[in-house]
């Protein structure tokens, strides 16, 4: 199998180790190029049927819908309110800065931006319990979150049905770089509230932390 990046190895080996989850039900938000999704739904050997990546950039969702035409490819942005929102889309779709904030405070290590690296779109959001319930899920085992900045209000999106998710990696910033977005505290604070604990972090230079999360109940 392909070898994987350092944050989604760790995710499979803490969720096989150190939990009681048996995933069956598998999403990735903020797709990408799917690369993940598709490790992660290997590794556990899951359903293509019960693998969903969600890409809100237009150009990006119709590559995986080529690429992975098995899974659930949805073309859509998750947030804690249902509507429509402006996604500004990278026009270099290996830039992965795709986002639904605009940036204030970028990272010393980027590229300075013009508007003519981005094109803005304005794309369905939907928060997570109403994806949930219209799919028919009960629950979701293995929840990868990487939404450049919206990871809080992705989270806030599941409502009372935070209890079905067993387990989440996330990336979060340590202070804002988009413009009103939440932080890694207001992350941790909020997951610890909802009985979420932390097993793993990954520093990024100072600015950004990768973390694996898993509902308590499912800790061994």
């Amino acid at each position: 199998m392909k070898t994987m990046n350092f944050e989604t190895q760790a995710y499979a080996l803490l969720v096989k180790n150190r939990s009681t989850i048996v995933p069956k039900v598998l999403f990735e938000a903020g797709a990408h190029d799917g690369t993940d999704g598709k490790w992660l739904a290997k590794k556990f050997k899951i359903d293509p049927d019960n693998t969903y990546l969600i890409e809100p950039h237009p150009e990006l969702c119709r590559k995986l819908n080529e690429k992975y035409f098995e899974f659930h490819n949805i073309n859509c942005a998750l947030s804690n309110k249902r509507g429509k929102l402006k996604f500004r889309a990278y026009k270099n779709l290996e830039c992965g800065r795709s986002s639904l904030l605009e940036v204030e405070n970028p990272s010393p290590y980027w590229k300075p931006e013009t508007k003519e690296d981005y094109i803005e779109y304005m794309v369905d959001a939907l928060p997570m319990n109403v994806l949930m319930d219209s799919k028919g899920l009960k629950s979701i085992d293995l929840f990868k979150l990487d939404v450049e900045g919206h990871t809080y209000e992705v989270l806030d999106g599941f409502g009372d049905r935070l209890v079905d998710l067993k387990s989440i990696q996330l990336e979060a910033e340590y202070k804002p770089i988009w413009k009103d977005q939440k932080v890694w505290s207001d992350i941790n604070e909020f997951l610890e509230k909802n009985n979420f604990k932390c097993l793993w972090t990954l520093d990024q230079a100072g600015i950004q932390i990768d973390s694996v999360w898993i509902q308590k109940r499912y800790i061994k």
